[in-house]
């Protein structure tokens, strides 16, 4: 997979090229990144997945979003990928200090299970930093669940 290059600058919208779809938005940063993301998320899916997995990909893609809006700093954007039988979801945000970890979560506790429900569903997933930041990304592969 391609990954942005090193001073990469989201756009919006959806292009469609040589059988490659992307997406690329900004997301506000506040509570509501992590809808606006699966929404997104949702829509560039549509028709081109089964549902199980773009219902995977939400999944996931909220708890990017999320994680990012709690634990880094704005700009925040979505870049989407959908090439062959792989989905690359990424978060970018503006904080390069904090990378993910992932914290053993007791049973009272609201939050920290986002990064094991990531490693548990995605095929893979991991963090690049970038000259504004990083992003934290996920794929998924499953030729047998896309839409043919």
């Amino acid at each position: 997979m391609r990954r942005p290059r090193e001073g990469y600058t989201p756009g919006t919208g959806s292009e469609p090229t040589d059988g490659v779809t992307t997406h690329t938005a900004a997301l506000p940063y506040t509570a509501e990144a992590a809808r606006d993301a699966r929404n997104q998320l949702g829509r560039l899916l549509d028709g081109r997945c089964s549902l199980p997995i773009i219902q995977t990909a939400s999944l996931l893609t909220s708890e990017l979003a999320t994680n990012a809006v709690l634990h880094g700093a704005p700009p925040l954007h979505l870049h989407a990928r959908i090439a062959d039988a792989i989905i690359r979801v990424e978060v970018h945000d503006g904080s390069a200090s904090t990378s993910p970890a992932r914290r053993k979560a007791h049973a009272t506790d609201q939050g920290g299970r986002g990064l094991a429900i990531i490693e548990a569903l995605a095929s893979r997933w991991g963090t690049e930093p970038t000259a504004g930041g990083k992003f934290v990304w996920f794929e998924l592969f499953d030729e047998s669940q896309f839409s043919r």
